[in-house]
């Protein structure tokens, strides 16, 4: 028979001391630091990985191998929280999400990406306001709303209608691209998926300006973007200056980082791109801010549509706006989010017309 609990409850009970293992769902580094500080054994799940342990720690594979009546801490926070609980909730197995673990105990966890919005938002609730009331059409508005709570209230439940659409991010209708005719500058471009895309939506574009520092990476987008006539390939990170960075190497999360173990070429955007461009997509894992402040020339000149990420920094619902309307304020802001968990968060500053 299931038991109904409030979740404040379903936390005690999970942190509760029995002779039981605890079980965690997700081997990540939010999950581990949960377990580092249980005071009994805990044995991790996952259902893709083939590993058997996980930092020493016991890793089964199966639902099914979950003893009767345990309760299950899901510490997805990424992309997939929502399926996860239904996934578990479908099985019978009592579970607590990793937003409500945090808000209901004292045990020392802080999601990465929120860094600093606690401090920013106490002290700017004002232009958080601001920004709500400036955003262009409601569904950016119910998305802010639907955010906000997460991060303010650590609600799970509000992430309920949003779903994994990687296909489309960056690609909001309402950017209107045309077949013919259409720039690109491709920041973070990764393996280049994004720019196929692109290349998808605008078939006759005119160029292509793709950035992505990581030697193996671009060698790999070189493979896939093979055939494609009018794309410049840049090694490089966009900043704000010419200089030479540290790079830490981890796929599609790669990002620069004083102990980064790569050496990599950074320069400004305005100094490599010379001609037109209609569209600029930024997604450079805290990065953006920099890349914006070199690219200031070219949002002047040419004042593209604009799509940049904003969740990998806590301040960056309002420092990011404010720092490209200080550039040009004619912009209309639309928001727009990509995953069930606290990433792939998209603000689009679309020209006004």
């Amino acid at each position: 028979m299931n038991i109904v609990m409030n979740k404040k409850d379903l936390v005690n009970l999970f942190l509760g001391l029995n002779k039981k293992a605890k079980y965690i769902f997700g081997t990540n580094q939010y999950g581990l630091l949960v377990a580092r500080n249980m005071q009994q054994e805990v044995i991790f799940i996952n259902e893709i990985s083939r590993v058997d342990l996980f930092e020493g720690y016991k890793v089964i594979h199966n639902l099914d191998e979950i003893y009767k009546d345990a309760i299950v801490l899901n510490s997805i926070m990424s992309s997939y929280p929502i399926t996860i609980k239904g996934k578990l909730d479908n099985a019978g197995i009592m579970n607590i999400d990793l937003f409500s673990l945090i808000k209901y105990c004292d045990l020392p966890i802080e999601i990465e990406y929120w860094k600093g919005f606690k401090e920013s938002y106490s002290k700017r609730k004002d232009e958080y306001d601001k920004l709500y009331d400036s955003l262009s059409d409601e569904k950016s508005k119910d998305t802010f709303r639907r955010l906000m709570d997460v991060r303010l209230n650590f609600n799970i439940d509000s992430m309920n209608v949003f779903k994994v659409d990687e296909i489309n991010q960056y690609y909001a209708s309402f950017l209107n691209l045309q077949e013919e005719g259409e720039s690109f500058v491709d920041v973070g471009g990764f393996d280049g998926n994004t720019t196929l895309q692109f290349i998808k939506r605008c078939p006759r574009y005119d160029k292509v300006y793709f950035f992505e520092p990581e030697p193996d990476i671009m060698m790999k987008a070189k493979e896939n973007l093979a055939g494609n006539d009018n794309i410049e390939y840049f090694q490089f990170a966009a900043s704000n200056k010419k200089e030479i960075l540290h790079f830490s190497s981890n796929n599609s999360a790669s990002k620069v980082t004083d102990s980064g173990e790569i050496e990599i070429h950074a320069e400004k955007i305005d100094t490599l791109v010379h001609s037109k461009v209609t569209f600029i997509k930024m997604d450079i894992e805290g990065s953006e801010s920099l890349a914006i402040e070199g690219a200031r020339e070219t949002i002047m000149k040419y004042h593209p549509r604009l799509a940049i990420c904003v969740y990998h920094k806590g301040a960056d619902y309002v420092d990011i706006p404010r720092q490209v309307l200080s550039i040009r304020n004619d912009y209309d802001l639309y928001m727009r989010h990509y995953t069930e968990g606290v990433t792939e968060t998209v603000m689009f500053f679309m020209p006004k017309k």
